[in-house]
């Protein structure tokens, strides 16, 4: 089992996101100085608007270094939002903006000497510059001590010199205020410095804390009921990863044992159409993960909400890969239990396009009845799976679900990839599961706007048989059987077609894999109810009557 480390060496990827993070906030920082101009400018013509008398005859000057301040700030903020930056010129720019502002600052006190203005405006904004760099920009106490300095004293100086020249200005003996200031300025910069030291330990702390063995991750994916999925990284290769997490307070006895269930029997699994599993630990923190293969595509609850119902040739050739993989599952002894369109990825493999990927074995679950435990792995007498995909034998008898319980969600699934639209709907889950039980469904063809063939229409009406004896004999028999059926259209070129335009809308809108949550019904025997469970929230339905 893989322990989390907290040892490993930055890997490249680990510097690029460094480099990416700092050019970002070092935008938003020069954003934060452009606007900081801005209220200077704004504050300084309502002054001397309110108060002519005191406006120094260098007024204009000083407002047009306001202004180039500003300016400058903002074709800066403008160029690191467009354009990637190395991480030495972003250091650079750093430095630049500091010094620069400083400078600046201790011009402008002295184009506005003649006013008291110049005993607080230039100091106060070089402060408040100080500290927001602080919040801003990642770095270590000894840079940030060396960059407030070269902020300051241009500023302190240019200060200074104005009130020794104009000593009538200062409202206090000049010996007093520059004790006053050069005390101020040495505060500043020692308060900066211990609180960029905090802000950046915080930071590396967190980054370690991000790390599960040799993994770190990069964003949210999407959450379940059994954990949370990650954008990962591995310390050396490159490719990207995907973890799945079960946090402290989901570890329960029964849920690790789920956890562990899941990535087994996952892993055991070798068809390339089911996802593949790299690795398994546990963190230093309590937290369990596996990590396992990144898909880069779209899941087919979403395609269908992108594109509508898909053509016959693309549907034919996703459910003969589902059933390849639900076929190898199927001879080792495992029920997937909550096949769905969210849990089908369609990706791109080289140039294989349309190659689906099977993936959230959460609920799997192992037909080997001499096994008790792991026949009681997702709790006896629990129905779990999701309503619209729900065979009526998970109703009835839950604990004899089996192979043939996943080829009807496969019937549900290619009625939705057909027709877009659910073999069942109701004004409620109790409706929707009931008509799973009781009624016939309504052929595809009388619901497709293209014409379905009746091969295929007569093998997607046998899955949604209620009787499992009736269904296909098997995933492998179900592959067969499609195999067979005469289609045209959706040439692989149309396909590579349609991958090219969505991988370039994906690039623009970083779409990632959601992972759909389940629903876990659990019926009472002793009483006359039923627990629906939906992610964290539990509804409790009274006396339920079947009826139509």
């Amino acid at each position: 089992m893989t322990t989390n480390t907290s040892s490993a060496q930055p890997s490249l990827s680990d510097t690029e996101e460094s480099r990416a993070f700092l050019q970002e906030r070092l935008a938003s920082f020069s954003r934060t100085i452009a606007w900081l101009f801005g209220l200077v400018l704004v504050g300084e013509i309502g002054l001397f608007v309110v108060f002519p008398k005191y406006e120094p005859k260098n007024i204009r000057l000083a407002q047009a270094l306001v202004i180039f301040g500003l300016v400058s700030q903002v074709v800066i903020w403008r160029g690191l939002v467009r354009t990637p930056f190395r991480a030495g010129l972003l250091r650079a720019l750093d430095a630049t903006i500091m010094i620069s502002a400083g400078v600046l600052m201790g011009i402008g006190s002295a184009l506005i000497a003649e006013t008291p203005a110049h005993v607080f405006v230039p100091f106060s904004v070089g402060l408040l510059l100080i500290f927001a760099r602080v919040f801003f920009i990642p770095s270590s106490a000894k840079r940030t001590a060396i960059l407030s300095t070269a902020c300051m004293v241009p500023l302190s100086l240019g200060d200074i010199s104005v009130g020794k020249v104009h000593p009538d200005t200062l409202g206090m003996p000049f010996a007093l205020y520059g004790f006053g200031g050069l005390t101020i300025a040495a505060l500043t910069i020692g308060l900066a410095t211990i609180g960029s030291s905090v802000i950046y330990g915080l930071r590396r702390e967190v980054r370690e804390a991000r790390r599960f063995g040799q993994y770190t991750l990069d964003r949210k994916l999407g959450e379940g009921g059994m954990g949370v999925v990650y954008l990962a990284r591995h310390a050396l290769l490159r490719r990207p990863t995907a973890i799945k997490l079960l946090p402290p307070e989901k570890a329960g006895a029964e849920e690790i044992a789920r956890f562990e269930r899941e990535v087994q029997l996952t892993s055991a699994l070798t068809h390339p159409n089911t996802i593949a599993i790299f690795d398994y630990g546990r963190s230093a923190d309590g937290v369990f993960y596996y990590v396992m293969e990144y898909l880069d595509g779209i899941d087919l609850e979403s395609l269908v909400e992108r594109d509508g119902p898909l053509p016959i040739a693309r549907v034919v050739r996703i459910l003969g890969q589902i059933c390849e993989a639900l076929d190898e599952a199927h001879q080792r002894g495992v029920i997937h239990r909550d096949i769905k369109p969210a849990n089908v990825i369609l990706c791109r493999r080289g140039q294989v396009p349309d190659f689906v990927k099977v993936v959230d074995f959460g609920l799997v679950r192992e037909i080997v009845k001499s096994d008790s435990e792991s026949a009681n792995v997702t709790g006896a007498g629990t129905i779990t799976g999701t309503p619209a995909y729900l065979a009526p034998e998970a109703m009835t008898d839950p604990d004899r679900v089996g192979p043939a319980s996943d080829l009807y969600a496969v019937g549900a699934l290619a009625y939705f990839l057909l027709t877009g639209q659910l073999v069942f709907d109701g004004k409620s889950i109790l409706q929707i599961i009931n008509h799973h039980m009781k009624t016939k469904p309504v052929p595809p063809s009388k619901r497709a706007a293209i014409d379905v063939p009746e091969k295929l229409e007569a093998l997607v009406l046998q899955c949604l048989e209620k009787t499992p004896n009736d269904r296909p004999a098997s995933a492998h028999a179900l592959a067969e059987a499609l195999a067979t059926i005469p289609v045209t259209g959706w040439s692989k070129s149309d396909a590579m077609k349609w991958w090219d335009e969505f991988e370039k809308d994906a690039r623009h809108s970083q779409r990632g894999i959601a992972v759909a949550d389940t629903i876990a019904v659990v019926p009472r025997p002793l009483e006359n109810a039923t627990t629906l469970q939906i992610g964290r929230t539990v509804t409790t339905v009274e006396d339920v009557q079947p009826d139509t």
